[in-house]
């Protein structure tokens, strides 16, 4: 990560409420660094889009301060703010080219007709649309149409861009593609990005950073791999990636550092608890269906069970086994094919993970 840690952006214990009884956004104090790609990521109705709407100015807090660049920003109308803004539905002008629609906002800035033509072919050229100048939105691709509205966001050159779930409306082979192209296009430029989505995919792969969002609050801000590797939640632990959910207790705290709990069959799983819980009190156990170790390999694990198998999914790039486990009936554990292969329903497996790959939540 190459950004200052400086931040451009501050949210200072802002809130945003719609009534008295519905409070969108709670208490929101979050740093957004200059240069960086944070994804603000969560569920539908989470506060992550009302967040992104307070920044860009078409909403305001009903308390606290937005900082940008040093000053409030509180009070200040959307086309004062200098922010560039891509949205799902590219909101491009339909009766104009691709120039014009980039045309328009150093018009409404008052640029110079040269400098226009200039800005618009670096922007164009940033996005490999040089060619596509005189077409129409209606000529283009979707893929096309949302490079043209990225273009249009970084033609006046603002230091902030903001991104409402600018993929949505694409097929899953260009959102893919379009992931990287955006993150490869943000490497080069080094602009402050806040982009919002609901697709863990897009979060992992394009941000410096992500920010959990679930009921109005941030459940955790973090790089990418500590929020896969590394929940602090449980909610964050299902929301990211898959996840195996086992309710368990709290027993004890061991001398090594690891924890014991207990599941509803009794059975002792040795983990990392997050906090520190006290015996006796409720958790909740997560563990990846990757990092569970079937079959032999698993002699010798500080947490090692036997179970049914109960199905085996195939899923092209790997293989999924259901076990019955923990007082639960669904215990998910991934495998390669080659791993798989000799496992069939009905079958009782030895299965295990190491304490560190488990960890308890709330």
């Amino acid at each position: 990560m190459t950004y200052k840690t400086n931040p451009y952006v501050r949210f200072v214990n802002v809130h945003k409420a719609y009534d008295a009884d519905t409070m969108v956004v709670k208490n929101l104090n979050l740093d957004v660094a200059d240069g960086e790609f944070l994804t603000l990521l969560g569920p539908s109705g989470s506060g992550k889009t009302t967040t992104l709407m307070m920044l860009a100015g078409f909403e305001e807090p009903t308390s606290g301060t937005i900082i940008m660049d040093g000053r409030s920003i509180n009070g200040i109308p959307p086309h004062k703010r200098g922010v560039g803004m891509v949205f799902q539905n590219y909101a491009l002008f339909p009766h104009m080219t691709v120039g014009a629609n980039l045309a328009f906002p150093l018009h409404a800035r008052g640029i110079a007709k040269a400098e226009q033509k200039e800005r618009i072919l670096r922007a164009l050229d940033m996005v490999k649309l040089s060619a596509f100048s005189e077409r129409r939105p209606a000529q283009l691709s979707g893929g096309q149409q949302q490079r043209v509205a990225l273009a249009r966001a970084l033609v006046f050159e603002p230091r902030l861009i903001l991104m409402d779930e600018p993929l949505g409306a694409l097929d899953k082979q260009l959102r893919d593609h379009m992931q990287l192209e955006i993150k490869h296009l943000h490497e080069r430029i080094g602009v402050t990005v806040v982009y919002v989505t609901h697709d863990q995919t897009e979060a992992l792969v394009m941000s410096d950073r992500v920010a959990v969002f679930n009921e109005g609050k941030i459940q955790q801000v973090a790089p990418p791999a500590e929020i896969y590797q590394n929940p602090q939640t449980d909610f964050v632990a299902q929301f990211i990636g898959e996840n195996n959910r086992l309710p368990g207790v709290m027993v004890e705290r061991r001398s090594d550092g690891n924890s014991a709990i207990r599941l509803r069959d009794d059975s002792i799983i040795f983990c990392t608890a997050i906090g520190q819980p006290n015996p006796g009190e409720a958790r909740i156990l997560s563990v990846r269906p990757e990092a569970i170790i079937a079959g032999a390999d698993s002699a010798g694990l500080a947490n090692r069970f036997e179970g049914a198998v109960k199905e085996v999914v195939y899923l092209g790039d790997h293989v999924r086994l259901i076990v019955a486990f923990g007082g639960i009936d669904n215990l998910s554990i991934k495998l390669t094919h080659r791993r798989a292969a000799n496992i069939n329903i009905g079958e009782t497996i030895p299965f295990g993970w190491k304490p560190d790959e488990c960890r308890a939540l709330v």
